[in-house]
């Protein structure tokens, strides 16, 4: 379960419902900047938990290529068990676009004691282009 930022879609028994707003914006020269928080609210059999996500991205993407570097993190705003950890990672991905198919790869370094004896996340990512 490597997707801390919604390891609960992976669970047996874990419902969602989240709210995101974002900003995007992309210069001239194919500079991107991506902001984005929300809340998510995951009910289960041992109650109600509340999540602040947010992240952050900076970097180049073109018709061809993407190289992006960021911050994602996930917050509990609820009470919970002093142990119950808030996760941060940094993240680097890149993308080609071959014709209507981007593959990329993600790298994910998680800056959390917390997720130990996990000390990074290899990741393989693949969009369709819609025209």
């Amino acid at each position: 379960m490597a997707d801390f930022d919604r390891q609960e879609a992976f669970l047996a028994d874990f419902t969602t419902v989240s709210g995101r707003v974002g900003y995007r914006q992309k210069s001239t020269h194919d500079i991107l900047v991506k902001f984005y928080s929300g809340l998510s609210v995951i009910f289960n059999s041992f109650g109600i938990d509340g999540f602040l996500d947010y992240g952050g991205q900076f970097g180049y993407q073109s018709s061809r290529f993407e190289i992006l570097a960021g911050v994602t993190g996930r917050v509990l705003v609820t009470i919970g068990d002093p142990g119950d950890p808030n996760v941060t990672q940094i993240a680097v991905s890149g993308a080609v676009t071959l014709d209507r198919w981007r593959p990329g790869l993600v790298f994910r370094l998680p800056l959390d004691d917390d997720l130990d004896p996990m000390d990074f996340v290899i990741g393989l990512k693949l969009g369709v282009v819609l025209k």
